[in-house]
């Protein structure tokens, strides 16, 4: 959702929607193996929580016209290549 939002809010920059998204991965990769047992779970937990409200606090703000594209879609009846309709 985040990435979504991101995406459609910098008028489809796939390089950024990248860049963020490394950087998430980035973060849990050396945050997560400092920890060990039940400091772990919590500090996995944590993350997710984060995730999750910063999804919620993304959706609340930039509404549904940020979550979407504007992508024409073909009728159902239209065929690719071959020129039936």
């Amino acid at each position: 959702m985040i990435l979504a939002w991101l995406y459609n809010s910098t008028n489809g920059s796939l390089p950024i929607v990248i860049i963020c998204h490394a950087a998430i991965n980035t973060a849990g990769r050396f945050t997560l193996p400092e920890f060990s047992g039940d400091s772990y779970q919590i500090v996995w937990w944590f993350m997710v929580g984060l995730y999750v409200v910063i999804a919620v606090i993304v959706t609340l703000l930039g509404g549904a016209k940020r979550l979407t594209t504007n992508i024409p879609r073909r009728s159902t009846g239209e065929r690719e290549g071959n020129g039936q309709q």
